[in-house]
């Protein structure tokens, strides 16, 4: 296989994009549904025996729910640009080069070498594929840069 090659600078669209897919997969908004069943179960009990104590604890889970729904994603947001702003090193061009045996990527101030048998996980969103490394490195691919049907045959390997 050739080599793919690319210039891409990282967009806070890009690390708002990849911020969400952490938060959503893997920090906690996946019990968002354990915590509205406990809710409901326990509105139940305060159904059959009301106490001032049950109805406190059940005006909390109301609460931790409606910040979850409401208030996470705009967080999210919030602290993703704040990040991204920190982060000048995501502000430059970067120089993508990807073979069969690895992924170059280079800029001004530094190179980094990813070999692919180092691949842990890939997750995917509208905008990009996130091929997540064990030096927990993160390789972001733009699915407008590059053939997808490549891309999906190294990951596949």
């Amino acid at each position: 296989m050739e080599t793919i090659s690319y210039q891409y600078q990282i967009t806070e669209n890009d690390y708002l994009d990849y911020y969400k897919l952490v938060f959503y997969e893997e920090k906690g908004f996946n019990k968002l549904p354990f915590l509205v069943v406990l809710c409901f179960l326990w509105m139940l009990y305060v159904l059959i025996k009301p106490a001032l104590l049950t109805i406190i604890i059940l005006i909390a889970f109301i609460l931790i729910i409606l910040f979850f729904l409401f208030l996470s994603p705009l967080l999210i947001k919030y602290l993703a640009k704040r990040l991204y702003d920190k982060k000048t090193y995501l502000h430059q061009v970067n120089d993508f080069y990807i073979n069969n045996d690895e992924v170059i990527v280079k800029n001004n101030q530094a190179q980094s070498l990813i070999k692919w048998e180092n691949l842990i996980k890939v997750t995917e969103s509208k905008l990009n594929i996130y091929c997540l490394f064990n030096n927990n490195q993160v390789l972001m691919i733009p699915k407008t840069k590059v053939d997808m049907e490549l891309i999906n045959h190294l990951i596949k390997r």
